[in-house]
């Protein structure tokens, strides 16, 4: 839940601080590190196989993420389709052929949204860049919780390796 909650909020933090990398590396520490937190708070140990999990939950954030700010690319890009369809609807130029034209110009796909993600870093239009990049900005993401999870635990807990069998559970209660 936390996941989902860091990758949806994630979308509205300003702009300027979402710097490519270093944003999802930041959003995936602070994951690792509010969930050892919490778990510690709770009063129980974070297992090793508990670390993978929390992995491939920071992984799914940064999932959250990029369809959240999808999502909202898309719905901004249709705003504007709409309103530069009206204006050019007025033009006496505009035929059924070049409008059906216009709109197959200005369909907006996930590739697209990557590549105008990444037109920073001088990608061109090269949709197997702007992959990479996503493939890598994800990967930095699960490093970033990785890092997170190991501070956490540096401040004062332990990662077991064991599960408490069941025999010692009943015998201690």
């Amino acid at each position: 839940m936390l996941a989902g909650l860091l990758g949806i909020g994630s979308v509205w933090v300003p702009a300027f601080a979402r710097k490519i990398g270093l944003f999802a590396i930041a959003l995936g520490g602070l994951y690792g590190y509010l969930t050892v937190q919490m778990t510690k708070a709770l009063g129980m140990q974070v297992l090793r196989f508990h670390v993978l999990v929390i992995l491939l939950f920071a992984l799914g954030m940064q999932g959250i993420r990029f369809a959240e700010s999808y999502q909202s690319y898309r719905i901004v890009r249709k705003n504007h389709e709409e309103a530069l369809e009206a204006r050019l609807a007025e033009l006496p130029i505009m035929t059924p052929e070049l409008s059906a034209e216009l709109k197959e110009e200005l369909e907006v796909n996930f590739s697209l949204y990557l590549i105008e993600h990444y037109a920073a870093l001088g990608i061109g239009k090269s949709e197997t860049l702007a992959m990479t990049c996503l493939v890598l900005e994800l990967l930095l993401g699960t490093g970033g919780a990785c890092a997170g999870l190991l501070l956490a635990q540096r401040s004062g807990g332990r990662t077991s390796s064991r599960i408490p069998s069941a025999a010692a559970s009943e015998s201690g209660g």
